[in-house]
């Protein structure tokens, strides 16, 4: 049976007046002398500055066969793990779910069925119907959870600094390897490149539009995943948000799946 999930707590995205690039950020020269791994875990922390996010996400297939088939959801994100999907649109979707309280702990609701569903260690890392997303991308959060990482100052140009992240020991993820782009003005990631265990990149991730909602914190309002071989590529875009919202637990729980959706 194949599913159909959304990777937007992947990348915790926002909205309004766009902010223009300046400077590098004044604590930059003090994180870089610290080395990679205090540079993405700076990162992970200004991708993530809330208890709680709620946000309304289309979503848009570009390419192949399903060129321009859309969806609507909401996802509500609670700290590193707490995540739950519902989705609105169109309307043979409307009453799907997803839970997620782990990377091992996930649980799908399908349309018009009474029946909460684990998703297996297989299934993790399949395609989702037509999307260019799977569960191991859309668990990776906090990233320095996940990876070690160096800079890499040969590549480091005026607008960004490059990481190499290095699947640290026991993780279990597929991806040995990543590549990061770090906004020196904003210290976001803008651009992750996805590597396999032959050293090609199979994924690429791109943020767009880095703009203020909910906060004064910014978040990128469209991000794209492609992948590479298949030239393929989902495109996801923020229609509204909220934050620190006080969300339950409860809400991330099969009892919701059968009676919150």
């Amino acid at each position: 049976m194949k599913w159909f999930i959304p990777a937007v707590f992947l990348v915790n995205l926002l909205t309004p007046s766009p902010v223009q690039a300046g400077e590098p950020d004044p604590s930059l020269d003090a994180l870089v002398a610290k080395g990679g791994d205090a540079l993405l875990e700076e990162a992970d922390k200004r991708h993530n500055p809330f208890e709680d996010q709620t946000i309304t996400v289309r979503m848009t297939l570009l390419g192949g066969g399903n060129d321009g088939n859309q969806y609507t959801f909401q996802t509500i994100t609670k700290g590193d793990n707490l995540r739950a999907i519902s989705f609105e649109e169109p309307a043979d979707m409307k009453g799907m779910g997803v839970v997620i309280k782990g990377r091992d702990d996930i649980y799908v609701k399908l349309p018009d069925m009474r029946k909460v569903r684990r998703v297996g260690a297989h299934a993790k890392r399949q395609s989702f119907q037509s999307s260019d997303w799977n569960f191991d991308e859309m668990s990776m959060i906090r990233l320095g959870k996940d990876f070690s990482a160096r800079i890499l100052a040969d590549e480091t140009t005026g607008a960004y600094i490059f990481l190499e992240c290095t699947r640290r020991d026991g993780v279990d993820l597929q991806y040995p390897k990543l590549k990061l782009r770090i906004d020196k003005a904003y210290i976001l990631i803008d651009r992750i490149e996805y590597y396999d265990d032959g050293g090609e990149m199979v994924k690429l991730q791109e943020r767009f539009e880095p703009k203020k909602l909910g906060g004064e914190h910014l978040i990128y309002t469209r991000v794209t995943m492609t992948d590479v071989a298949a030239k393929h590529t989902t495109q996801n875009e923020v229609l509204d948000e909220a934050v620190d919202q006080e969300v339950p637990d409860s809400t991330f729980s099969r009892r919701w799946l059968l009676r919150g959706i």
